[in-house]
């Protein structure tokens, strides 16, 4: 039994490797891009204040800026393409798939349950959904107020015993 968990817990592990080993390198690549961009450091050196290396800082953080922003998908294909057997690209382009189906079907039940709220939408994993209906929006009366939203409404049961 122990042999059992161990071994699962391992191959998790093996799993989870690729995608926590991106984090820090992009982390690295945005912060020097971040450098180039920096207005105090260029007037400590002048020779950064350029067309060049800000353009360069511009595009190194900004590109790199997709990586952090969309690790649910980064998340989702590694494990799943990490835990197969057998046919990794199938597992991988399935759990895409499984990935942009949930996205939309909380978006879906969210916006049939008036639990859509204003604010930004950064950082929560369903921002490339939600945000085309808060853009396509065309009153700010139609978007519900997360100060009227109590907690029975906000969230209520789905069944009677929850």
């Amino acid at each position: 039994m122990k042999d059992k968990v161990m071994d699962a817990l391992q191959r998790f592990s093996k799993a989870m490797f690729i995608p926590v080993l991106i984090l820090p390198i992009a982390g690295i690549l945005i912060a020097v891009g971040n450098l180039f961009t920096n207005v105090r450091l260029q007037a400590v050196l002048p020779f950064l204040n350029n067309p060049v290396t800000i353009g360069f800082g511009t595009l190194l953080s900004g590109s790199l800026n997709a990586i952090l922003g969309n690790l649910g998908v980064i998340f989702c294909v590694g494990l799943s393409v990490g835990l197969a057997n057998k046919k990794k690209s199938e597992a991988g382009f399935i759990s895409l798939l499984a990935f942009l189906v949930f996205l939309n079907a909380m978006n879906k039940f969210m916006n049939m349950r008036g639990m859509l709220v204003e604010g930004s939408l950064s950082g929560t994993g369903q921002a490339m959904v939600l945000a085309s209906w808060w853009l396509t929006s065309t009153t700010a009366s139609a978007r519900p107020s997360s100060t009227t939203l109590s907690r029975s409404t906000a969230a209520p049961a789905l069944c009677s015993s929850c």
